[in-house]
C-alpha cells in the first residue's frame, strides 16, 4: 500500500492574500510599501475584470499549491482574449510610447512578487506568536546561495537576530523583485547546541531613490529595491486578527506585549497605516492593533462584572476618518495628524484612564497644552466580520479637563 502525501495549505498566507481589497495603478511606483499588504494591484491592468482574473489564478497558486508554469498556462490565453496582452502606445506629457502589458515575463514577475510576499507574510505571523517566540526568540536570514542570488542578500545569509530588532523591519523578506530569501526561527538551545551567537550590528547604510511618479525621495538601504523595504507581515491587515486571535493566553497580557511596544511594532506600523487611510479618504474595513488593557484595568472592569475577550485594543479605519472629520475641526477638538500618529503612546503611556459610565467605554487621557486629549476605546465590541468581541478605538479628541470631571466619569487609574 503506497502513501501519498499532499502539501498542506497554508493558511496564513491564504487569509492575508485573501483579505486585499483591489487597487488600479498604472505604475509599480504609484503604491509603496504598507499599501500592498491591504490592495492586490498589477501595474497598468486598468480593467476590474482582467485584474480579478489575474488574482484569481495567484490566489490557486497560494492555495493550491499551483506552479508558476501552471499559472502561465491557465492565465495566457485568457489574458490575450481580453487584450492585455503584448505591447501598445500610449501617450502623455513626454509623448508616445510602448507600454508593456501580458507577457511571459510579466507573469513571472506577478506570480513570484505576489505568491512569495504571501508567503512570507504568513511566516512572520506564525514566527510572531506567542508560543513560538517564547521557545524560539532567534531569527535567521537564509538565502539560497546560488548563482542567481544578490551579493547584498549572500552577504546578509546566516546574519541572526532576536526577533523584535529593527532590522527585520525593512529586512524580513522578500527584499526585491524576484528575491527568494527566507527567514527561520532558533532557540536558545539551538544555538548553543550549533555554537551560534547573535551578529554583529548590521550595516543601516541607505542610498537615495527618487519615486519617478511622485518625486518622493528616499532614503533606501542598500540592498534592497526601491518599495521592497519594508515586511509584508509587520504590515497592516484588513483585519488584523494576529493579535486579539492569540489574547487569550495568560502571557500574551503582559510581558509579550510590553516586548512588542518597546520593539515599535504598534507605533510604527501604525503612523504609516495612518497616513494611508487619509490618503484613500475612505473605509475599506482595515483593522490595526494600537495596544492593549493592563492588569489594573482588566482588575476594575472585572470587578463591574465585565469578562473581557481580549486585552487587546484595536482601531479600525472608520475610527481614524471619524477622529479627523470636519465637525472635529470646527469646534476645535480635532487632534493634529502628528498628535494622531502617537496615539497608541497614549494608550501605553497614559495620565488617567477613565471609566463612562453612560458608554461602557475607556478613556485614556494624556495632556495637550491647555487641554486633554482622550481616547474613546468601547470593549468588548462586535466587530462585522470578527467572531470574537474586541475592544475598538472609536474616536480621539481634545476636551476640557473640566468636562472628564462630570459625573459620567469614574477614574480608575492616574490624575487628571
Amino acid at each position: 500500500m503506497s502513501v501519498q502525501l499532499k502539501p498542506m495549505p497554508f493558511d496564513d498566507a491564504i487569509a492575508y492574500f485573501r483579505q486585499k481589497g483591489y487597487a488600479v495603478t498604472w505604475d509599480w511606483h504609484e503604491m509603496m510599501h504598507d499599501a500592498h499588504a491591504s490592495a492586490f494591484t498589477v501595474a497598468k491592468c486598468v480593467k476590474i475584470d482582467v485584474l480579478e482574473d489575474i488574482r484569481g489564478a495567484v490566489d490557486d497558486a497560494i492555495a493550491k499549491g499551483m506552479t508558476r508554469e501552471e499559472v502561465k498556462k491557465q492565465l495566457t490565453p485568457i489574458l490575450q482574449a481580453k487584450g492585455w496582452w503584448g505591447q501598445i502606445e500610449v501617450a502623455d506629457e513626454s509623448g508616445v510610447k510602448k507600454v508593456q502589458l501580458g507577457s511571459p515575463h510579466r507573469l513571472n514577475t506577478i506570480y513570484h512578487a505576489n505568491v512569495q510576499s504571501a508567503y512570507m507574510a504568513g511566516r512572520y505571523r506564525q514566527m510572531t506568536d506567542p508560543d513560538v517566540v517564547s521557545e524560539r526568540p532567534y531569527w535567521r536570514y537564509v538565502s539560497k546561495m546560488d548563482s542567481r542570488v544578490r551579493p547584498s542578500h549572500r552577504k546578509w545569509h546566516g546574519t541572526i537576530l532576536p526577533w523584535d530588532h529593527q532590522w527585520w523591519k525593512t529586512h524580513f523578506p522578500p527584499n526585491g523583485w524576484l528575491c527568494r530569501c527566507d527567514v527561520t526561527s532558533l532557540s536558545k538551545w539551538e544555538m548553543d547546541r550549533d555554537g551560534l551567537r547573535v551578529s554583529p550590528e548590521p550595516s543601516t547604510e541607505t542610498y537615495t531613490w527618487t519615486n519617478p511618479k511622485t518625486g518622493e525621495v528616499m532614503q533606501v538601504p542598500v540592498g534592497i529595491d526601491p518599495g521592497w523595504d519594508y515586511n509584508p507581515g509587520a504590515a497592516p491587515w484588513k483585519a488584523d486578527t494576529y493579535a486579539w486571535e492569540k489574547a487569550g493566553k495568560t502571557q500574551y497580557s503582559g510581558a509579550f506585549l510590553d516586548t512588542m511596544s518597546k520593539a515599535g511594532i504598534y507605533k510604527d506600523r501604525f503612523a504609516t497605516w495612518v497616513d494611508s487611510i487619509i490618503e484613500l479618504k475612505k473605509s475599506i474595513g482595515d483593522a490595526i492593533t494600537v495596544g492593549w488593557i493592563d492588569q489594573d484595568v482588566l482588575n476594575f472592569t472585572k470587578d463591574k462584572g465585565i469578562d473581557l475577550a481580549t486585552p487587546v485594543i484595536i482601531m479600525n479605519d472608520k475610527g481614524i476618518l471619524h477622529t479627523i472629520r470636519d465637525a472635529k475641526v470646527e469646534r476645535g477638538a480635532a487632534v493634529s495628524l502628528d498628535e494622531l500618529k502617537q496615539l497608541p503612546d497614549y494608550i501605553s503611556g497614559y495620565e488617567a484612564v477613565l471609566w463612562d459610565k453612560e458608554d461602557n467605554a475607556l478613556l485614556y487621557v494624556v495632556s495637550s497644552d491647555d487641554k486633554k486629549i482622550k481616547t474613546v476605546v468601547r470593549i468588548n465590541y462586535k466587530l462585522k466580520g470578527v467572531p470574537e468581541p474586541v475592544n475598538i478605538v472609536v474616536t480621539a479628541g481634545k476636551v476640557e479637563v473640566l468636562k472628564l470631571k462630570a459625573g459620567r466619569y469614574e477614574i480608575i487609574k492616574g490624575i487628571l
